[in-house]
């Protein structure tokens, strides 16, 4: 698996354990949820900008 599907997996998994919806994580770092989505799948890289807001 490539590292943007396992980051992808990685942050969709913290989102659910804090029991965020996608809609309120991608509100909470300024992106779209359609982003969101695609980063949590593996379709599209997170940039270092909306990475350091996920931490």
């Amino acid at each position: 698996m490539g590292i943007k599907k396992e980051l992808g997996k990685k942050i969709k998994k913290l989102r659910i354990e804090r029991g965020y919806t996608q809609e309120i994580l991608s509100e909470m770092v300024d992106i779209s949820q359609r982003a969101l989505s695609s980063i949590e799948v593996g379709e599209n890289f997170v940039t270092a900008e909306t990475l350091d807001k996920l931490l």
